[in-house]
């Protein structure tokens, strides 16, 4: 219960609602939580399954795309039930836009997302964290928001310099 509890604050934390609706969606949030989210997130998972070398204009197309269907997504879905949404949209465009495997796009998306909401979750409730997220500013949200960040790069830099891949154990080549 705890584990629900601390995911559930955080995202309404950075969604801003009350429900886990992002009320408004502000230029600061966008270019300080939603970009670089997935921009972290798409890398981290692309080194994991040995396709970290992407043209850049494609992988910038990717992450302009994915952050268009992300705001779309948490303004009109609430939290937790966006969670599924927003993978989906994610092994989608990378699968039809980087034109991999099916299969290496699931696991691009799904180990960098769920190593994330463990990791996460796991310090949140360790430092038993309790946010009151109804009436935190743009830039309160941003700086709560600046774990979240911390923890998405070090699994990148975990990714992209031990070499970590994963693709050979999974047969996923």
């Amino acid at each position: 219960m705890n584990i629900i509890n601390s995911l559930s604050s955080w995202g309404c934390l950075i969604k801003g609602g009350e429900e886990g609706y992002m009320d408004i969606i502000s230029l600061k949030t966008i270019l300080f939580i939603i970009i670089p989210e997935n921009i972290l997130i798409l890398l981290s998972g692309l080194y994991l399954v040995n396709e970290g070398n992407q043209k850049w204009n494609k992988l910038v197309f990717l992450v302009i795309a994915q952050s268009i269907s992300l705001i779309i997504i948490r303004k009109y879905v609430p939290f937790p039930t966006h969670i599924p949404v927003v993978i989906g949209v994610y092994i989608c465009s990378i699968y039809f836009v980087l034109g991999i495997s099916y299969k290496k796009a699931i696991w691009a998306v799904l180990i960098p997302v769920i190593a994330i909401y463990i990791i996460e979750s796991s310090v949140l409730i360790f430092l038993k964290v309790k946010i009151n997220h109804l009436f935190y500013s743009d830039w309160e949200k941003i700086k709560y928001a600046l774990p979240h960040e911390i923890f998405l790069l070090v699994t990148y830099l975990i990714c992209k310099y031990t070499k970590l891949s994963l693709a050979e154990e999974l047969d996923i080549c």
